[in-house]
């Protein structure tokens, strides 16, 4: 268990100063169901809005289990980004527009590249 990790998680509610405080207000069975607390609201969350996108994220857990990146979360925004074409989040497809360009991905990326201007050069 990373309790440096466990901590960070907890401190980005934003209720202490810093680490020393969240240190000394919190135990560790208090510092373990804050965490849970804070994952089972943030999955939560995002069983709604896929919920608004007609996707069933429990039935996509369990569809992950069986193959797929195991990420329900992430193998959904894959299929957006794809408009449909990749499978989950592990395949190459959903790398397309921003996400490529954040992932480091395209033709000159990150190498300051502009269009030609058209005249050969």
């Amino acid at each position: 268990m990373d309790l440096a990790a466990l901590e960070a998680e907890a401190f980005l509610l934003g209720n202490w100063k810093d680490f020393a405080e969240l240190e000394e207000a919190l135990s560790m069975p208090e510092l373990s169901a804050v965490i849970t607390s804070l994952r089972e609201t943030k999955h939560s969350d995002r069983k709604f809005f896929a919920a608004l996108k007609g996707v069933d994220l429990d039935k996509e857990q369990n569809a992950s289990s069986n193959g797929g990146s195991g990420d329900p979360w992430e193998d959904m925004k894959a299929r957006v980004f794809s408009r449909g074409k990749a499978k989950d989040s592990t395949d190459v497809v959903s790398l397309q527009g921003q996400n490529a360009k954040k992932a480091g991905f395209g033709i000159g990326a990150g190498l300051g590249y502009s269009k030609s201007r058209g005249d050969g050069w």
